[in-house]
């Protein structure tokens, strides 16, 4: 009974490790993209803060069901510019991971150099 354990163990762990793979180059993707499009308003006005965003990605890499996460502190000028980011780069990439684990939570920073 042991072993049967242990492979399953080791599979969740593989799945985790692809999971967290497939995160942290999202994650990655969305901080860039965020940068990139910093609102020029924002700019000028030194807007900075960091904007929360839980949302989910179907089997198709659509990103869906965005919403704004408690640790929001941005203005919504920045939490629109987010949410935007996020559309930009929707459909993500497909991946068999998706089906056991669907639902993300990213924290994007806004900060001026």
């Amino acid at each position: 009974e042991r072993a049967n354990n242990t492979s399953a163990d080791a599979i969740a762990n593989k799945d985790r490790k692809i999971f967290n793979n497939y995160n942290d180059a999202l994650k990655a993707l969305i901080q860039r993209n965020a940068t990139q499009n910093y609102p020029r308003i924002s700019l000028r006005k030194k807007e900075e803060g960091i904007v929360e965003l839980n949302f989910s990605i179907d089997m198709n890499g659509n990103i869906l069901n965005i919403t704004k996460g408690k640790k929001t502190n941005a203005t919504q000028r920045l939490i629109n510019a987010s949410i935007n980011t996020l559309k930009l780069i929707s459909p993500y990439k497909k991946n068999p991971v998706l089906k056991k684990n669907n639902t993300f939570s990213i924290i994007i920073v806004y900060k001026l150099k």
